[in-house]
């Protein structure tokens, strides 16, 4: 069932709908088994299903077992197909990546700071990385901390997640991600409705029907179309307009 699915989006023969969803807090969240339940349905109708995440994909996948044709992973630096075959790179610029690892991981604000090549948290840069995490000591600092490095290196993006650092280069966004799948796939813009709760949803919002969780940011709930309570809310919207 789900391997015709794929077929489905390899051929490039349309769908009736394509949700996008975060992960934390959004998809996998205290309702997590029924949105579960959900998404099988709604797959199971010939539509397609995209996790957009911030996670890199060992740790999507160590908390997923739904029927997903693409993830985003890394906030949208990398995407893997639905057999987990790495389809779209957009990494770090090796010495840039270096100096943000070494001016994060020397602050007196931060600790735990890693590279990330998609798969592995690590110290060792290797051949890629397509970002840099840190665990803040001092939110408020860190926040500061993190504008200056933004300022100084103005190819990258960053944002603060509620226990993470995040820094990708400046168009590796969820909403680029979904882009590109949009172009590769011959998925129609019109079809595609997105949900989210965190700054790094804002990406998604911005050419996509959008919903943002009640419990998000208050960004999030001003840049989405709709606020809804919970994920599942998000189908009763998308039966309304069919």
């Amino acid at each position: 069932m789900y391997m015709n699915l794929l077929s489905i989006v390899t051929f490039q023969v349309p769908t009736r709908e394509i949700l996008v969803s975060d992960f934390d807090q959004t998809f996998y969240s205290k309702f997590f088994l029924k949105n579960v339940e959900k998404i099988k349905e709604f797959v199971q109708q010939g539509n397609i299903f995209i996790i957009a995440t911030g996670r890199n994909y060992t740790q999507l996948m160590s908390h997923l077992s739904v029927p997903v044709s693409f993830y985003i992973c890394d906030d949208g630096a990398l995407i893997y197909d639905f057999y987990g075959n790495l389809i779209y790179k957009n990494e770090l610029e090796k010495e840039m990546a270096e100096k943000i690892y070494h001016e994060l991981s020397e602050s007196k604000h931060t600790y735990d700071t890693w590279y990330d090549d998609g798969i592995d948290y690590t110290v060792d840069i290797g051949n890629f990385a397509v970002k840099i995490i840190s665990k803040p000591k001092d939110y408020d600092k860190c926040e500061k901390l993190l504008q200056k490095l933004l300022k100084k290196y103005p190819m990258v993006h960053g944002y603060l997640s509620e226990n993470w650092v995040n820094i990708t280069n400046k168009s590796a966004t969820k909403g680029n991600a979904i882009e590109y799948l949009t172009k590769e796939y011959v998925m129609d813009e019109n079809q595609i409705y997105t949900i989210g709760d965190n700054v790094n949803d804002l990406s998604m919002f911005e050419k996509y029907h959008s919903f943002a969780l009640e419990d998000g940011i208050s960004i999030a709930k001003e840049k989405a179309k709709y606020v809804v309570k919970d994920f599942c809310e998000v189908f009763e919207h998308m039966d309304k307009e069919d």
